[in-house]
């Protein structure tokens, strides 16, 4: 006779199963599920007074290059003079004590006016003989050989009543160099300006960053792209993250 089973059919009763079992099934879900929910709310009570706190700097990002301004010296005597000649011509390049240009003084005695700056000649003033010239009247134009470096910026139009020389700036470049805690900073020089359909301004990199950069053999060429943050205050974290000013 083939035998028998005595098949039991489970159901959903937690007699069923043995207690440790129910314990397991029944009761430690709902207690991990409290737990989280609890660990869930007291985290984000804790990062929200963080975030409400902590103050960050308040900036926008703007993109920019690397431009090098050389600052022409305006040679202009302080007195009325009566000019003779130029010694020098475009291109030349002086040094300080060497002769720039002659004059008459009042007895009409040549007298030779000479450079208290080193550079090259980048403009003559078209002066004629003969003629009193007053005070402070420019003569010639030295370029300095050292150049500035410098930042041109390009401000998009809804940032224009941000912009305001002085505002701090940090740059950040497309690569990596030194500790990188290290912030390389400036600031704003100039108005926004209209140049070729675009708002530009010009932005200073402070000595104490030149200086590290330089440490780092860095060279700043023209046209070296870069990112500028530039920070007109300060602002909640939490702030930042809803997009409300709080």
């Amino acid at each position: 006779m083939p035998e028998k089973h005595n098949d039991q059919i489970l159901s959903r009763s937690p007699n069923q199963f043995s207690k440790k079992f129910q314990t397991i099934l029944y009761s430690e879900p709902k207690h991990l599920a409290i737990m989280g929910f609890y660990l869930i709310f007291a985290t984000a009570i804790i990062l929200g007074t963080w975030s409400f706190l902590t103050t960050v700097n308040k900036s926008y990002v703007i993109k920019g290059e690397i431009i090098h301004l050389i600052p022409d010296i305006s040679i202009r005597p302080n007195h009325s003079f009566e000019f003779r000649r130029h010694t020098t011509h475009i291109g030349q390049v002086v040094k300080k004590g060497d002769i720039l240009f002659e004059y008459y003084d009042q007895e009409k005695r040549i007298v030779p006016f000479f450079s208290r700056t080193e550079g090259s000649v980048s403009q003559k003033a078209d002066l004629k003989q003969g003629v009193l010239y007053p005070v402070s009247t420019e003569v010639i134009t030295i370029r300095p050989e050292e150049e500035d470096t410098a930042v041109r910026l390009y401000i998009p139009d809804n940032l224009l009543n941000k912009v305001k020389i002085g505002n701090k700036v940090i740059y950040h470049f497309n690569f990596s160099f030194g500790p990188k805690n290290k912030i390389i900073e400036g600031t704003i020089l100039t108005e926004p300006m209209l140049n070729n359909n675009q708002y530009v301004v010009e932005a200073k990199i402070d000595d104490e960053s030149l200086k590290f950069l330089t440490e780092q053999k860095i060279k700043l060429i023209s046209g070296l792209p870069v990112t500028t943050e530039m920070i007109i205050g300060k602002e909640r974290l939490i702030s930042r993250f809803l997009g409300v000013k709080l």
